[in-house]
């Protein structure tokens, strides 16, 4: 088994923390959490840190997982609006997460999936229906259950 590890901000995200974890430990059952300081400097140049949320999860690394972690990475930046999430894959490759990423796990490979595209979609419309917590539980729902059906992507070698 490999690690990886997911960090999140903690404040002003809602509850798509909440729904990232959930979704984690019910695709690996079960996960380490740790509440952290995250620190960085802003483009101008000035120190800020937030309170960030470390998960670290134990699974058999392979495409089909690291898309499951890619992808609660991308719904959590989407949803709680957030420039990036950090994702270290079982690998120890890095990749800061926005919501216009594609899975790069570090081994050569960029993965692509149509359908996830689809279920970003549809996840963003619901919840720009309606701002509340039972919207988000719905949207994390049709993720999860997307997430579950599996969805066939292509791979593509890239230049290193």
């Amino acid at each position: 088994m490999r690690e990886a590890r997911l960090i999140f901000p903690v404040n002003g995200t809602g509850h798509a923390g909440i729904f990232a974890e959930e979704t984690l430990y019910n695709h690996f059952h079960g996960s380490t959490h740790h509440t952290g300081t995250g620190r960085w400097r802003n483009p101008e140049g000035h120190l800020e840190e937030e309170t960030v949320r470390i998960i670290d999860v134990a699974y058999t690394q392979n495409t089909e997982n690291d898309l499951i972690l890619f992808n609660v990475a991308k719904a959590f930046s989407i949803d709680a609006v957030q420039t990036e999430v950090y994702l270290r894959y079982g690998n120890g490759y890095v990749q800061f997460v926005n919501a216009h990423s594609i899975m790069d796990n570090g081994r050569d490979t960029e993965f692509y999936s149509p359908d996830f595209a689809g279920v970003v979609d549809a996840v963003n419309q619901l919840i720009d229906d309606g701002q509340t917590p039972g919207t988000r539980v719905a949207a994390f729902e049709f993720l999860r259950v997307a997430l579950s059906k599996g969805t066939q992507g292509n791979h593509k070698r890239v230049a290193a």
